[in-house]
């Protein structure tokens, strides 16, 4: 099991679920606020929970979150404010394609150097996308559809995959 990949997929799974609840309740400036409290406790558990365990020979282990994870979700909480504060004009309603590309970009430098299941989720979201603000009428459930097509398959992947 890959414990990372997994907090990862339920943090992305509570932060669209959260987002969802703001954009609805016209409480856009809580929203960056959101994303970072998810990253803080991201970094907690990876800081705290991960990397101090003894690897092999009684050192401790590299640190399990990848610079390409860690660098991406520092650039989506910045996208997302961007994008919640109209600093860039786009809807809020696209923030899961940003987070899509975002993640998926991570995902593929990660799964270069080591895993082919974190390789192909990276590129199944890159292709996701770029098409995913034309599958038709979903702006009211587009954050929900988020949570489920990031958030699940990141938790399932994480479930499934060795460490």
């Amino acid at each position: 099991m890959d414990k990372p990949l997994a907090v990862c997929g339920l943090l992305l799974l509570i932060g669209f679920l959260a987002t969802h609840y703001l954009v609805f309740s016209y409480y856009y400036i809580y929203i960056p606020a959101v994303w970072v409290v998810l990253a803080v406790v991201g970094a907690a558990y990876c800081k705290c929970g991960c990397c101090s365990r003894k690897g092999k020979f009684g050192k401790k282990c590299a640190c399990c979150c990848s610079g390409a994870m860690t660098a991406a979700a520092v650039e989506g909480i910045i996208l997302t404010a961007a994008i919640v504060m109209q600093l860039v004009a786009i809807s809020p309603f696209y923030i899961v394609s940003v987070w899509m590309l975002v993640i998926g970009a991570a995902l593929v430098a990660d799964g270069l150097k080591n895993s082919s299941l974190k390789l192909q989720l990276g590129i199944f979201w890159l292709f996701s996308a770029v098409f995913f603000p034309f599958v038709g009428n979903y702006q009211g459930s587009s954050l929900i559809i988020g949570a489920l097509v990031m958030g699940v398959p990141l938790m399932l992947a994480g479930i499934v995959q060795k460490e």
